[in-house]
């Protein structure tokens, strides 16, 4: 007769052995788990007189009447947004377009350019308060707009916003800040954007040789000074005494 001592000497396994065996158990057992679990998620096809109640059902609900007929191998195609206006309103087909509101013009204003302020000038359509600023800013450094045409000097002005400004302001000479040639310092003339330090120095200099000056036209003779510059900056010159002739 065999002894269970000899049983367990000729099958003896070591400690690695048993927890490898230990493991390959495991494997199957779950293995099986799972095979059992798939099971459970098929069920047998529906009788006949159950298919025939759903469809019965599906052609008496709303939401079927909303599901458009395909043919057998001819898929119906769909416009961007069609299938789910479809599928969510059953009558699509009464559906009016939608109108869109055609926004009034906005009336124009006027605006005098140099007497404004920056609140006054966001006022015209396009033109935010950074660009407001900006042609305010250089509005003064000059002492005033007299012409349009100095808003293509705005620097970083959007040529859209020059357009509408063109088109809504307004210019009152008669407010231009002028410097008096007879009395203003090198630093007050060279500090008008139109006139460098070098020019301002030069016009003093003429004043101070020829004495007052009876018209703004007598600067014109300094040497630096031509037709074009003379131009740019006679709106923006004055003297204490003015004569008639230029």
């Amino acid at each position: 007769m065999i002894k269970l001592s000899e049983i367990r000497g000729a099958i003896h396994l070591s400690f690695r052995e048993r927890i490898g065996l230990l493991g390959v158990m495991l494997v199957l057992a779950a293995m099986q788990s799972a095979k059992e679990y798939k099971k459970s998620w098929y069920q047998d096809p529906l009788p006949k007189d159950q298919l025939g109640q759903l469809f019965s059902f599906l052609e008496a609900h709303p939401v079927a009447a909303a599901i458009p007929e395909v043919e057998t191998g001819k898929p119906e195609v769909f416009e961007k947004g069609e299938r789910k206006r479809r599928f969510y309103s059953a009558d699509y087909e009464k559906k009016k377009p939608e109108t869109r509101q055609i926004e009034e013009p906005i009336a124009p204003v006027s605006i005098e350019l140099n007497s404004t302020d920056s609140i006054s000038l966001t006022s015209i359509r396009g033109v935010g308060g950074w660009s407001a600023r900006k042609v305010l800013r250089f509005r003064d450094a000059l002492g005033g707009f007299h012409s349009l045409n100095q808003l293509d000097e705005v620097y970083g002005l959007h040529e859209e916003v020059k357009a509408a400004l063109k088109e809504q302001v307004l210019l009152d000479t008669l407010a231009l800040s002028t410097i008096n040639l007879d009395t203003c310092s090198v630093d007050l003339l060279a500090s008008h954007p139109y006139i460098s330090w070098k020019l301002a120095k030069t016009m003093i200099a003429y004043r101070d040789q020829h004495g007052p000056l009876h018209n703004v036209g007598q600067i014109r003779d300094c040497y630096l000074i031509n037709d074009s510059i003379f131009a740019r900056i006679k709106p923006y010159l004055n003297v204490t005494f003015e004569s008639a002739t230029n």
